[in-house]
């Protein structure tokens, strides 16, 4: 009696399913938990790739010549780069003009926000219209026509 009594415990006399079924609950407990992990460690690493793209642009010189795809040519600076846009301010552009007088083609560099329609001095830009950014020399004649603008 005293063995039987011994062998006795609340395993051994419940039945094999309910046995299964313990194991299963924890099979899908360790489950859910490894799901939880996963999914808080995939928006973890979306957001520090977002967040720190690899492919920054070197940014070697106060300003920068930002060409796009439709022709058009930015100058100012860089502020933010991200994977999907790129942030630029104190922003110039060129403007063609012809002389009445000569009939000689005039180039002005323009400051952003002296337009009609009033835009602030900062644009974003999307990566995919972006054919080339260029680092400007500070003795270059666009670097030196904005430093002139600003001493006004």
């Amino acid at each position: 009696m005293a063995i039987q009594s011994k062998m006795t415990s609340p395993f051994l006399s419940q039945k094999p399913e309910e046995t299964q079924l313990y194991c299963h609950k924890g099979k899908h407990l360790v489950f859910f938990i490894f799901v939880v992990a996963l999914t808080i460690l995939t928006l973890g690493l979306g957001w520090f790739v977002t967040r720190f793209p690899s492919d920054t642009i070197a940014l070697n010189s106060e300003y920068q010549a930002v060409f796009l795809d439709n022709g058009q040519v930015y100058f100012g600076k860089i502020a933010i780069q991200r994977s999907n846009y790129l942030q630029l301010t104190n922003i110039f552009y060129l403007q063609n003009g012809v002389s009445a007088m000569d009939a000689e083609a005039n180039v002005a560099l323009v400051k952003l926000g002296n337009e009609m329609h009033g835009p602030q001095d900062q644009m974003f830009i999307k990566n995919e219209h972006v054919l080339f950014v260029e680092n400007l020399k500070d003795d270059s004649k666009v670097v030196q026509a904005i430093q002139q603008y600003q001493s006004k």
